[in-house]
């Protein structure tokens, strides 16, 4: 985060924290801290498989969330999230309560994914080239 950033952040929680009659200023200040030392704080990396099944006309990408934490047992699992219709655009996600991702995080990671690949290619690209791959996720 930039200082611009940091600060939005610290205003936007300061605001919705705020008590009227109580220093807004010292408000402030303690939401300075909290969004300066979590944007300090070392993000987690989450690996999120993508799978492609191709059937009968039918072209799908499924997605499985790789070793998360449960925390009640102390082990790990796969999640498998869901998936996109490549012909329909339809997309269908169920998270499980310990996934520290989102929707939005999948879809932002696999659109960055096509960009790069576009990218290092010289010929037109479509989503129809994707195979099986590993998407890497800052988790929240």
């Amino acid at each position: 985060m930039n200082k611009s950033q940091i600060f939005k952040a610290a205003h936007k929680l300061a605001k919705s924290v705020h008590v009227a009659g109580e220093s807004y200023r010292v408000t402030f200040g303690a939401a300075l801290k909290i969004v300066i030392a979590e944007s300090k704080a070392p993000k987690a990396i989450v690996n999120v498989s993508v799978n492609v099944w191709k059937k009968s006309g039918n072209h799908r990408l499924y997605f499985k969330v790789l070793n998360v934490v449960d925390a009640r047992f102390g082990t790990t699992f796969d999640d498998e999230i869901g998936y996109i219709d490549v012909k329909t655009g339809e997309v269908k996600f169920n998270f499980h309560a310990f996934t520290t991702v989102n929707q939005e995080m999948v879809v932002d990671a696999l659109n960055a994914k096509i960009t790069h690949l576009k990218a290092t290619d010289d010929e037109d690209w479509d989503i129809e080239y994707i195979t099986n791959t590993t998407l890497k996720i800052e988790a929240i």
